[in-house]
């Protein structure tokens, strides 16, 4: 090959590779763009998702909520007053359900699904804070309850050994599963 063949040979890879590094450069920001489109539409279906499960978690808060009101017992406990979602603050924890009779409250959590992991965890943070957020309670006697539109075994032995109420759905009325409690 003579000196002029290489040149040109040279010459001609140089414009190759600087038509494959633009092609290059083009792929890449399409690429991103590509990216930043899936990104977006990931983050309307995550909207989707969340707004969903959030009507899904009001569904069984009013359904409790409804069964409760109109029959405010639990087990053998008769309750005179009903309240939903309380908070004192904004900062502070809010509970699902209150009843209270006397010197006697039964806090409620509301679930779509209970984990038994969580019953444990939840009777001691609402407990708190309750009576940290309503001191003029202090002397009642507090009792704690999960409400869940679906139950298993696993639930039902927890909320057992916890010693809480265990409400269901059941057809078209409130089913206490466990009665069998302890104050705290």
């Amino acid at each position: 090959m003579t000196d002029e063949e290489l040149k040109n040979l040279v010459s001609s890879l140089a414009v190759e590779s600087k038509k494959n590094s633009e092609e290059i450069k083009k792929l890449q920001v399409a690429t991103s763009e590509q990216i930043q489109e899936l990104k977006n539409e990931q983050s309307k279906s995550n909207k989707k998702w969340d707004g969903f499960l959030g009507n899904y978690g009001e569904v069984a808060e009013e359904y409790f909520y409804r069964s409760l009101e109109k029959d405010k017992t639990l087990g053998k406990l008769k309750f005179d007053e009903i309240e939903r979602n309380v908070r004192k603050t904004s900062k502070n924890v809010e509970f699902d359900i209150i009843l209270i009779n006397g010197n006697t409250i039964a806090i409620v959590e509301v679930k779509n699904k209970a984990h038994p992991k969580d019953i444990k965890p939840l009777i001691q943070k609402k407990i708190q804070h309750f009576k940290i957020d309503y001191p003029e309670y202090e002397d009642y006697t507090y009792y704690f309850g999960i409400a869940s539109m679906i139950t298993n075994d696993e639930i039902i032995r927890q909320a057992k050994n916890e010693g809480i109420f265990l409400l269901t759905q059941n057809a078209n009325h409130l089913e206490v599963v466990y009665d069998e409690i302890i104050s705290f």
